[in-house]
């Protein structure tokens, strides 16, 4: 991905409400979204730069444990985009769980070096909602 490409996607990243984040080939956590610290109740500073690749430990922070869910399987970083759920602990002890999809992001040499987590049970549109919004659209 060009630096043109990457610096606009990372501006409409940042304007979006949608519950993403971005995991960088390093396995860390290198973007939260606003929506994704309003839906779990975590603040960006606190769960960005953090490993989601965390060894077995005795005891890990329910924050850890939230990177953790986050790290792309082998398949995502040969290129597989994955549809996944996941329970993640939130900032105020409880639990959210959702349908999350995995999109690799390559550089301009191909190479995957970076990977867009969405909440995608979120993208879809209630039948009756889509049906409404195309026949506005045709009128």
């Amino acid at each position: 991905m060009s630096a043109r490409r990457r610096n606009l996607l990372d501006h409409i990243l940042v304007a979006s409400d949608s519950c993403l984040c971005i995991v960088d080939a390093r396995r860390r956590i290198r973007f939260f979204s606003p929506g994704m610290e309003a839906w779990t109740g975590w603040d960006a500073s606190k769960v960005e730069g953090l490993s989601c690749d965390v060894l077995a430990e005795e005891k890990l922070s329910p924050v850890d444990l939230l990177a953790a869910a986050f790290n792309p399987s082998a398949s995502t970083w040969k290129g597989q985009v994955e549809v996944w759920q996941a329970v993640l602990p939130a900032a105020n002890g409880g639990t959210v769980s959702a349908q999350f999809c995995s999109i690799p992001l390559s550089n301009e040499k191909g190479q995957f070096e970076r990977v867009l987590m969405i909440r995608s049970d979120m993208l879809q549109m209630p039948r009756e909602s889509a049906d409404h919004a195309v026949g506005q659209e045709l009128h």
